[in-house]
């Protein structure tokens, strides 16, 4: 929109925040007013086809969306998704976020995933990496191979699959320095470190059971819970076994 005259009361009646910059005016529906929407300052794109979609994607979500949910940062809750979405990718983007159901926690990913889906928006080059996030309480394991302190959520690390190495983010979670930290690990120019390829590894916990807990979940108590589990199994398993020896002999059979 170009205007002749870009006085501060023009500027004042549109509630347009500041004079320069790159605004989308929305009229609201049934009326003669509009909502404005700036681009964000601290966001930087390749195109206006990347500005579009951001704006599309503001407007899908001005009334808010589901908790722990985003269709442009995938959640990783399987093997077989970290495979797909990553493992199987020359390189891929993981994030950690605290995972626990709480209004403080889903009210901070809404806001830092966002800056997240800013920088996945921002150029067409980065349609070529898949960005996904993981519950970082429930699976503290695979945090911790990447140097991400579980004490300091959101965490990020630029994983290089084929040559197995990382490099993790260090800096305030803000899309301007997400997507610097990005343009260097995309033209290799990131400080990065070795790891193993088996550490990148993800285990079947259903996470959903552990939400009531207000600690953090170390591979101790991750392994105690699964090895409890197992023998539980085990021991049922032998009852079964016995009782059916015990009905071919004729024996009292033994309820559990």
């Amino acid at each position: 929109m170009r205007v002749k005259d870009p006085s501060a009361e023009i500027l004042r009646l549109n509630n347009v925040p500041y004079s320069s910059g790159i605004f989308f005016f929305q009229r609201l529906r049934g009326s003669e007013e509009y909502r404005v929407i700036p681009v964000s300052r601290n966001s930087f794109y390749s195109s206006i086809y990347n500005i579009a979609q951001n704006l599309v994607h503001i407007m899908k979500h001005y009334r808010g969306r589901p908790n722990f949910q985003s269709e442009i940062v995938k959640q990783i809750t399987t093997k077989a998704e970290l495979r797909k979405d990553c493992l199987d990718m020359e390189s891929c983007i993981l994030a950690f976020f605290d995972g626990r159901p709480t209004e403080e926690n889903i009210q901070k990913f809404n806001t830092e995933i966002e800056k997240l889906e800013r920088v996945k928006l921002s150029s067409k080059r980065y349609d070529y990496y898949r960005f996904n996030w993981v519950n970082a309480t429930c699976h503290s394991y695979l945090a911790e191979k990447f140097d991400i302190d579980n004490k300091n959520l959101p965490g990020l690390t630029f994983y290089y699959r084929y040559r197995n190495t990382y490099s993790s983010f260090v800096g305030l979670w803000e899309s301007i320095t997400l997507g610097e930290f990005f343009e260097r690990c995309v033209n290799d120019r990131c400080l990065t470190k070795d790891i193993a390829k088996d550490d990148v590894t993800f285990k079947n916990i259903i996470c959903e059971q552990l939400q009531g807990d207000n600690h953090e979940l170390h591979d101790d108590e991750l392994e105690t819970k699964e090895e409890a589990k197992t023998e539980e199994k085990k021991e049922k398993s032998e009852y079964v076994v016995s009782n059916e020896a015990k009905n071919e002999k004729g024996e009292e059979k033994v309820d559990l």
